[in-house]
Formats: structure tokens, sequence, C-alpha cells
């Protein structure tokens, strides 16, 4: 009986084994050179779901007295973006709630591309009713050398525990031996990202369930306050830890950048096609950035981030602002993220430019 019962455990973890080994190589040989593939490792369906989620709180909103949401400014960035604008003391400095009810969009997630950022925000600025007199793009350098979010695992040190040790080497072996396990972040994303498409026309086409039932009112739409950090500065064992995960990623060599920012710099002005002239005005800011990552990105790359160099490609007026030296590198909780501190002198920066270069019509 125990034999029988050995060997059937046997013929089942073969099966098992066998049924895998197939659907690996399925899976390589339909999406190993895969552009979906390549291009859902930087969407986040749940962010861009709560993205519309505000957007939709919105436009549906009883109490506002016009048909669609007057908008001033759009800020659009990921979390340094986030973390760096104070939308409250930006919305006062500027005196944009006197005039007419204009309010400030934030629109942010996380990441670390243009395609990403492209994503998250398009159902917004295809939206007819969409408008606003000026729309800013935060964006870092190194955004265009790419993104891939699972760099090669550092080992432990020789005097971690042995246990430590040993799980290390297996977690290395799983997911570079087995494809599915090293995408499977990707593949996820995809397949949410499939789902909600899906969604999205089931609710919009076959049932024209009205938007204003599809999602539950947010509770503050226009902003996302900035995450709430214990300390100013990170520790340092997980600023080196940032340091190498950008290193892996090849963020340093320039060969990464002349592969990868064609495809950023198409997401860029998707960004701005997609508003279809509803913006009057673009901005585009270099982040603030720590002296340090302020190195990272090669000089070519830079050259090409310039008001005339950007009308030029995208064949409409943009202005570059490059902010990413007005905060001192006191002011950063890590090497792209602002602290309290930093997040005040950057907006104090941000809105005396905004003063500065728009006077006449803000």
């Amino acid at each position: 009986m125990r034999v029988s019962k050995a060997y059937g455990l046997m013929v089942l973890l073969s099966l098992m084994s066998t049924g895998y080994l197939m659907i690996e190589g399925l899976a390589q040989l339909t999406l190993k050179e895969s552009r979906a593939l390549k291009t859902s490792i930087q969407q986040f369906p749940s962010q861009r779901r709560g993205l519309r989620r505000r957007w939709l709180s919105i436009v549906n909103n009883a109490d506002l007295p016009q048909t669609a949401p007057v908008i001033n400014l759009t800020l659009m960035g990921l979390s340094t973006s986030r973390d760096g604008v104070d939308v409250p003391l930006l919305q006062n400095t500027l005196n944009l709630q006197k005039k007419q009810n204009r309010r400030v969009l934030s629109l942010s997630g996380s990441g670390g591309t243009l395609k990403g950022l492209s994503y998250l925000v398009a159902p917004i600025l295809k939206d007819p009713r969409y408008t606003s007199r000026y729309g800013v793009i935060f964006l870092h350098p190194i955004w265009f050398g790419g993104w891939h979010p699972s760099p090669p695992l550092s080992a432990p040190p020789q005097t971690a525990p042995l246990f430590t040790r040993l799980k290390h080497t297996l977690k290395r072996g799983l997911t570079s031996s087995l494809w599915i396990v090293h995408h499977r972040r990707a593949l996820s994303q995809g397949l949410n990202s499939a789902v909600d498409d899906v969604r999205h026309y089931y609710l919009n086409h076959i049932i024209a369930l009205p938007e204003a039932l599809q999602v539950t009112p947010h509770a503050h739409p226009w902003y996302k306050r900035p995450v709430q950090r214990r300390t100013p500065h990170i520790a340092p064992s997980k600023l080196t830890r940032q340091w190498s995960a950008w290193v892996a990623m090849g963020k340093g060599l320039e060969s990464s950048y002349l592969r990868h920012q064609e495809e950023q710099f198409d997401a860029l002005r998707d960004m701005i096609d997609q508003a279809e002239g509803r913006v009057q005005r673009w901005l585009i800011v270099r982040m603030a950035e720590h002296s340090r990552l302020r190195s990272l990105a090669p000089s070519s790359l830079i050259d090409q981030l310039t008001s005339t160099a950007l009308s030029q490609r995208f064949k409409t007026p943009v202005v570059v602002w490059d902010a990413s030296a007005v905060v001192p590198d006191s002011g950063f909780f890590d090497y792209a993220h602002l602290n309290a501190e930093g997040r005040a002198r950057f907006t104090q920066a941000f809105q005396g430019y905004m003063r500065a270069q728009f006077n006449e019509e803000m």
C-alpha cells in the first residue's frame, strides 16, 4: 500500500512537471519576443483604475457649477512628483481657488518610465471633458533607460545564516531557469490590463452602465497625498540597494538609453497628442534629483531634453524647466524622493517658475 501511494505521488509529480514544462515552452515560444510583454511590465492596471476612479468622481460631481471641471494646472508624474509637490500649498500660493474655482489636478502613480506614465493618464487625457490651461509632466532622465524591475538578486553576505543563503540560492536558481517565474510580474500585469479593457467595454458598451455607478466616489479626487515617512532620510543600506538596482538595470550605460529612449520619447509625445489640443500650454519638468542621481544619465540624452529639441521633435511648443538642482541633498529621503523639507523647497521653486514663465496668464 505504501509503495502504491509513493508510486502514485511520483506519477502525479511527473505529470505536473511535464505539464509545467509544456506551458513554459509554449510561453517562451509565443511571448519571449512579444512587444506586448515588454510593454506590460511598465503598466500598472490597479493604479490606472485608481486614477480613473478619481477622474469620474470629479466629472460626476453634482456640486460643480459647470458641465466640466475647470482645471488650471494638471500635474502628471510618478511617485517622485507625488512626494515632491505640495498641491494645497501650490494652489494657495498661485491663488487658483480664487479664480473662477480653478483647481490643480495631480495625476501620479509609481514605476519608472514615461511609457508607464502615459498608460496611467491616457483615459483622462483622451476624455473630451478634460481641458486644462497648463499640462505639466515631471520626469527623470533615467526613465529613458528603460525599465526592468527584477534586477539580478544580490547575494547575502557570507556571515548571513545558512538558511538565508540557501533560500537565496534556490530563489536565484528558480528565477534564472524558469522563464514564467522570472516574468511572472509582466504576465500578471498584462493579464490584469486585458481584463480591465474587457470590463470597461462590457460596462460601457454591453450594459451601458452610467459612469456614476461604475465606481465608488473618491473622497479626495484632485490629488494624492505624499507618503508620510517616519524619518527624513532612508537607511544607508536601503540607499545602497536602490543604487545597485539602478546599476543592475543598466541606468548608467549609454547603450541602455540608445536602446530604449525612442520608445520613451514616443510615450511623451503620446501624452501631448492624447489631449488633442485641450491643453493650452505644455511644461516638461526635469524633477529635482540627488546630486549623485544627476550624474547617472548620459549627456547625450540630457542634450535632447531642451525646449528647442522637444518642440522640434513633437512639432508642438513645449517649455522645459531643468529643476534637477533646485533642492540640496539634505532635502531628499532617498536618491529620487523628496522629504518634507525638500517638498516645501521644490513647491516654492515651482510656483516661482510658473509665475515668472506664465505670469500674464496665471
